[in-house]
């Protein structure tokens, strides 16, 4: 379509010979047969084909502008069909953990949800991945980052040449899983203190994506005197890491060592958890030291007296093991000797000491009497004799 802005005046002769003198030619300089009509100084040229069955390729228009003075102007232009969509485009890079990334809907899987995706197309297309371009028109290899989310991700990729047509659709799926799995408790609870040993160890852990890699999980459990228990370690479902030990646990302190990893080696942190196992009740307290009235204090059956109210008891425990006087604690759980102050009562006092370590093992107890006597004679009256 040709439009003639320029002309004053009648163009009846100019535009005859504008009409006249249009020349359409395709690549191969061969004219292209068809009709000229204009309208309003509007020229347009019909190709004697359908415009939509022209031959891919390019094409150009020469014409010889007029006006009724005689005056012109030659013109030319070109414009190119191209009713061919592209090809497919080929992804030929961007690597993840399975590998370099193939198309055609095979099983990639990466750790890290950063992804670069690359590949080859025709000459002048852009890239479109999920209907949105990413790669704008040009020529030679493309890439392009993509950021994806944790599971499966489906992208159809296809590119579009500058006339606007559309390649078939390449389809690539990633699986991402980026998240370390998390460990959520530990039973026996770390830092705890056990009468009776446990029957198993239990191990809770998050891992919502690719799974738990149980043979790829570092796991141990070792005693005070770093000897690894023998025992038997499974996976439970889908969030539970067992241990069976193949003896009972024996009185000691203990470590859990695990450090988990899942199916694409996403590591959680290296955990160390502690548990003790004690099933000895302390050994009944010595009582070594407070001096009253009538000496060192000493156990029963002994009644040691006192003639003042505030009076220091003091003696020997086992280690982490805490005292108990009357059935409140005293002195908090710890090692070494220990001491306490005390206020009597006037008269016979009798204080029942026992430990209680912190598994909760109670010694047996032993008794202190001690008789109070702080309050002088006082004379009632005096009789002649």
């Amino acid at each position: 379509m040709l439009t003639n802005s320029g002309a004053v005046g009648s163009l009846t002769w100019g535009n005859a010979a504008v009409m006249a003198g249009v020349d359409v030619r395709d690549g191969s300089n061969q004219p292209v047969a068809g009709s000229i009509a204009e309208s309003n100084d509007t020229f347009t040229f019909t190709p004697a084909l359908a415009p939509d069955s022209l031959p891919s390729g390019t094409y150009t228009v020469s014409f010889t502008a007029a006006d009724a003075a005689g005056n012109t102007k030659a013109y030319s232009f070109a414009f190119t069909v191209d009713s061919q969509p592209p090809v497919k485009p080929a992804i030929t890079g961007g690597t993840v953990t399975s590998g370099t990334i193939q198309g055609n809907h095979f099983d990639n899987r990466s750790n890290s949800a950063a992804v670069t995706l690359s590949g080859t197309r025709e000459d002048h297309t852009s890239v479109w991945i999920n209907g949105t371009q990413q790669v704008t028109a040009g020529t030679g290899d493309w890439s392009v980052e993509l950021s994806l989310n944790q599971a499966d991700n489906a992208l159809e990729i296809h590119i579009r040449d500058l006339a606007g047509n559309v390649s078939p659709s390449e389809f690539v799926d990633i699986f991402v899983d980026s998240v370390a799995p998390a460990i959520t408790s530990v039973t026996p609870p770390d830092g705890s203190f056990l009468t009776i040993a446990p029957a198993e160890v239990l191990i809770e852990f998050a891992e919502a994506t690719s799974g738990l890699d149980f043979d790829n999980t570092a796991r141990s459990i070792k005693n005070s005197a770093d000897v690894e228990i023998t025992g038997t370690w499974t996976l439970e479902g889908d969030s539970q890491v067992k241990f069976v030990p193949a003896a009972a646990f024996a009185d000691s302190s203990y470590t859990i060592s695990i450090q988990l990893t899942d199916n694409l080696g996403n590591q959680g942190p290296a955990a160390n958890y502690q548990f003790t196992v004690d099933t000895q009740a302390p050994p009944k307290p010595a009582i070594t030291g407070g001096t009253v009235m009538s000496g060192v204090i000493q156990a029963a059956p002994v009644v040691n007296e006192s003639n003042t109210t505030a009076v220091t008891l003091s003696g020997t425990r086992e280690d982490n093991a805490g005292v108990w006087i009357n059935g409140s604690q005293q002195v908090a759980a710890g090692s070494g000797d220990w001491s306490t102050d005390l206020t009597l009562n006037e008269g016979d006092n009798s204080l029942i000491v026992n430990l209680k370590d912190r598994a909760g093992n109670e010694s047996d107890p032993q008794t202190v009497r001690i008789r109070l006597d702080s309050v002088a004679p006082a004379i009632s009256g005096i009789t002649p004799v």
